[in-house]
This record gives C-alpha cells, structure tokens and sequence, in this order.
C-alpha cells in the first residue's frame, strides 16, 4: 500500500494514566508486554502500511528512541498549548494521497485495520455499530447510511455507534479534511479535536461508518480501561 499513509496522534500527556504517565508517554505505556504504540505499528505494517507517521509531543525523545523501525516520529513542540487537530496539521506534508488517522491511545484487533481497508468506501469511520461511550466519539447517520454528524455531544437516541478513533480518507477527502484544519488554525484556533475538522468533512462529503461490532477495541484514558486492555491482550497475542 505504497501511496497510503498512516498518521498516529501521540502528543498529549495522558494525565489520566498517573503516574505511569509522570515518566512515560502515554502511547508507550504497555498492555500484555508491549507498548501501545508498538501494537498499533505492526498492526499497520501487516497490513503492508509501510508510511507510518507519529506526531509526538510530551516526552517525545522517549517516542523517538522507543518507535518501532521504519516508522517517522515528528514533533509538537507546542502540546501543551495545542491539541490534535494541530498535531494532525504536522503531518500534512507526509500524507501523498490516502490516509489512515489514529489516535496514540487506542488498542485494536488488526482485523478491525483489515475490515476498513477492506471497506468499499474509501472515506469511512471505524464504528462500532450499537454501542454508546459517554465519553467517547459517536456517529450519526442519514437514511442512505453516511454520517452527517461526529461528536461526543450526539446523544443516545442519534447515535449510530460509537468511533474508535480509526478512519480511513481518500486523497480527495485529505485534501478537503487539511482545508477545514487550516481554517481553524488561520482563526488561532490551536485547541480544537482532530474530530471538529471530521465532523465539517462529513458534512461535505460522504462518509461512512464500518461495522466492527464483536471485535475488541480499548481507548486507553485511565486505569481501568488499561486493566480491560491487558485483560483483553493477554488472552489474544496482537
């Protein structure tokens, strides 16, 4: 898959995950012997992702030293100041035609990687179809099955799914995705999720939501979701 490109967000602190994070970056921290990062990497690369992009921010020398071989670590300086969506604009000049966007605290069967390169669509959202997270991202959709709307703020009854922070975007969607980023960042508006400039995209252009309901997924934000993690990978080798 030489003309795509995958781009893992990785620069915040993970405040959450104190005091593993006071020493360690978050993407670093380890689940079943591996850190989080590592399984993602070679989730991409059997997938035959080669182009792998890490934006990297708090303790980002420790990224750089840490990252698998082969993978291109950059750096947001500004993390404390910024938030993803800035950390995406980083790695814009690395991305040639198709993207695969993750954030650094999501865990994930490959399968669930290979089901959405599988997709018919080429601009879609990792969902997992039926399920409702408080705090993560959720789906809507309209009557043909495209999504019109991303946030945390769709509530029960709207929601589709909810995002595991996997997307897959063509060349034409990037290019469409990067303009809605350099609007906000033209604004001064450095603070804002990946998630914002998606939900305009959405709105300009089809996207779709693919079904992995049934395969395990952890966003790793706190303790708890890092013991169903090790739980969940100690069990199943990745």
């Amino acid at each position: 898959m030489n003309d795509t490109t995958a781009v893992i967000l990785a620069a915040g602190i993970g405040s959450r995950l104190a005091p593993l994070t006071d020493t360690t970056p978050k993407c670093l921290v380890k689940v079943a012997g591996r850190s989080i990062l590592s399984h993602q990497v070679a989730a991409f690369q059997a997938a035959g992702i080669s182009r792998i992009v890490v934006v990297a921010g708090y303790r980002a020398a420790q990224v750089r030293a840490a990252a698998p071989s082969g993978c291109i670590v950059v750096e947001n300086s500004e993390y404390l100041a910024t938030n993803n969506m800035y950390s995406l604009a980083l790695a814009e000049t690395h991305i040639s035609d198709e993207l695969i966007l993750l954030n650094g605290d999501v865990v994930f069967a490959p399968e669930i990687l290979s089901t959405v390169l599988a997709s018919r669509f080429s601009d879609c959202i990792a969902t997992d179809v039926g399920r409702y997270m408080e705090e993560s991202m959720k789906v809507a959709v309209r009557e043909d099955g495209s999504i019109f709307q991303i946030a945390k703020t769709v509530s029960r009854e709207d929601a589709f799914g909810t995002s595991i922070d996997l997307y897959r975007f063509s060349g034409k969607a990037v290019a469409m995705l990067f303009r809605h980023v350099a609007a906000y960042l033209q604004k001064g508006d450095r603070k804002q999720w990946t998630e914002v400039a998606i939900n305009d995209l959405v709105k300009e252009t089809a996207v779709y939501p693919v079904d992995i309901a049934g395969r395990d997924w952890v966003e790793i934000d706190n303790a708890i979701d890092l013991r169903e993690a090790e739980t969940k990978w100690s069990q199943t080798a990745i």
